[in-house]
């Protein structure tokens, strides 16, 4: 049994532990006060009681959903009753209405009249489904007129369904408050039909609502996608994409006709503009692309009727050769594109240039040489290539980045038709012949000529000659001997070359070194004793006798007392 509390019971702001709302299990009290608390079993619903029970005159207790519209007053952007429910930082706002035309109507069928308005916070334009379109599919907008079937009983289609159709008699705009006049083939907006057959099949048919009797053929019908703007503020609207259908030839009995079918596109950036044909179908079954068309990586097991991609024709051709153009051998430059190189050289020299600009390489490029000139300069880091003829060719064997090749990335072809270039070698003495045997030879050759080395071998005069020094028959260099008689006149003055005077205990000797180059020069060592000697007056010419001494390359002539120097003069005569 319950406790009774007469009075107020203060829980001191302390907790109410396993609480329960008064239960009723369907009927709500007659009796209670306001802001009485239960819960409606039946009906699972929290309830507070918000007009309480009096005798006197007698009233009875209700009891009022917590959480439910009680009220709905007038909007003040519409002369309807609505409910606002705006809350721009939240989520998306779901409402559930339970429409009814006044308390009286509750539980009962809704009167046609009524209406569920759902309209923009920022705007006056409202979009309303009146009970009376819900009950038999229609929805009414300003200005068209629209039929959605319902699904039948037998769950087995739609109402009607032999046609869903719009009337096309006036043209809405998407905001349904703008009537324009529609553009396009006849100047009619295409009906929609879908169609039930016998067969089982449907088919969607786009079409003017104009036959034409005469010639009883069909106008074009197109299926549009996009956005299209207000006239008074986007300036007419854009068509991003759309596909057109038209006809090429007209149905005969038992014949079909033949049609062409349009794929368009555009970006949309001009006011109105119209989409340009991205694949065109016509009839005799002929795609056409305007642009680029991808599709999946071909595969060499695909039929042959596949269309290929690029990357399968790039690696079937891998490592061919893909000519380039021309160049001038002896610049770099190519002829074919302008200020572009292969290969440059230093300012005002003939070595290659590794910093300077030239374009890439990829194995397989393939020039031709329309000026003779060094491949790659003379000499230089990277560079110092075969001499090239005119007609000759490169072809490129390893990959190198714009600025970065050197001539190892290039192999050189010969036209082989002229010696463009001939290498001497002389690393080696000659065995027979002078030179190697080149016979019909083309292109670049290299030819070794061989030293003379002594006997009946044939060779060129190898280096180590002078203008006393000769070649003898055994390949080495010597000077010749003289062995002939040979004269010259000495001043006896100890300070010219080859002459030394001494001066002691009364005696003076000059002393003539005979092979000095002031003498005889190169006659060789220790031929003092080869030379003779006769001392004349100097000036004057008189002979006169002193004592002469000869020891090794020096001859010495020994007067007694003081003798000065250039006194006297020697002829001497060297007899081999």
């Amino acid at each position: 049994m319950a406790i009774q509390f007469l009075n107020t019971v203060d829980l001191n702001f302390n907790q109410l532990n396993k609480a329960a709302i008064q239960n009723i299990p369907t009927t709500d009290p007659v009796i209670g006060v306001l802001g009485q608390l239960i819960y409606n079993v039946s009906e699972s619903a929290i309830k507070v009681c918000t007009t309480a029970s009096s005798i006197g005159p007698t009233v009875n207790a209700v009891f009022t959903e917590v959480g439910g519209i009680t009220e709905v007053q007038p909007d003040t952007r519409s002369a309807k009753k609505g409910i606002t429910v705006f809350d721009p930082t939240g989520p998306i706002p779901k409402v559930g209405l339970d429409i009814v035309n006044g308390l009286t109507n509750l539980g009962a069928a809704p009167n046609v009249a009524d209406e569920l308005i759902i309209y923009d916070a920022s705007t006056t334009t409202n979009k309303s489904i009146t009970v009376a379109n819900l009950l038999d599919g229609r929805v009414t907008g300003t200005g068209t007129v629209g039929y959605i079937p319902k699904w039948n009983t037998a769950g087995t289609g739609l109402e009607n369904s032999a046609t869903l159709y719009q009337n096309t008699s006036g043209l809405v705009n998407i905001n349904n408050t703008l009537s324009t006049t529609p553009t396009g083939s006849g100047n009619k907006m295409p009906d929609l039909w879908i169609a039930g057959k016998t067969t089982n099949e449907s088919r969607l048919f786009l079409m003017s609502s104009i036959v034409s009797a005469a010639t009883n053929t069909l106008p074009n019908g197109d299926i549009s996608f996009g956005i299209k703007a207000d006239s008074g503020t986007g300036g007419g609207g854009y068509v991003n994409s759309r596909i057109l259908g038209s006809q090429t030839s007209m149905p005969s009995s038992g014949t079909p006709g033949k049609g062409k079918l349009e794929f368009q596109t555009n970006t949309g950036v001009g006011s109105g503009n119209q989409p340009t044909t991205a694949l065109t179908i016509d009839d005799t079954q002929l795609a056409t692309f305007t642009e680029k068309v991808r599709s999946a990586q071909t595969a060499g097991t695909d039929d042959i009727s596949t269309l290929t991609t690029k990357k399968y024709v790039d690696d079937l051709i891998a490592g061919g050769l893909t000519f380039k153009g021309t160049f001038n051998a002896a610049t770099g430059a190519i002829i074919s594109s302008a200020a572009t190189f292969l290969y440059q050289l230093v300012d005002a020299g003939t070595d290659f240039a590794p910093a300077k600009p030239r374009v890439a390489v990829a194995p397989g490029d393939y020039y031709v040489a329309s000026t003779a000139g060094q491949f790659y300069g003379s000499g230089g880091t990277g560079g110092g290539g075969a001499q090239l003829d005119i007609g000759d060719a490169i072809i490129g064997l390893t990959a190198a980045v714009a600025d970065a090749s050197v001539v190892t990335n290039w192999s050189t072809i010969s036209q082989g038709v002229t010696v463009n270039s001939i290498t001497s070698n002389d690393s080696s003495t000659s065995t027979g012949d002078a030179i190697t045997t080149n016979a019909a030879s083309t292109g670049a050759v290299t030819v070794n000529a061989f030293k003379y080395a002594g006997g009946n071998n044939v060779g060129y005069v190898p280096l180590g000659g002078t203008a006393t020094n000769f070649l003898r028959g055994d390949g080495t260099f010597a000077t010749p001997i003289n062995t002939g008689a040979l004269g010259t006149r000495v001043v006896l003055d100890g300070e010219d070359a080859g002459v030394a005077r001494t001066e002691g205990s009364g005696i003076t000797t000059f002393a003539i070194t005979v092979n000095d180059t002031a003498v005889f020069g190169a006659i060789g060592a220790n031929k003092a004793p080869f030379v003779k000697c006769e001392v004349l007056t100097s000036p004057g010419g008189s002979t006169v006798y002193a004592d002469i001494t000869r020891s090794g390359s020096v001859l010495s002539i020994i007067f007694t007392g003081t003798i000065d120097n250039a006194d006297f003069d020697a002829l001497l005569t060297y007899v081999g």
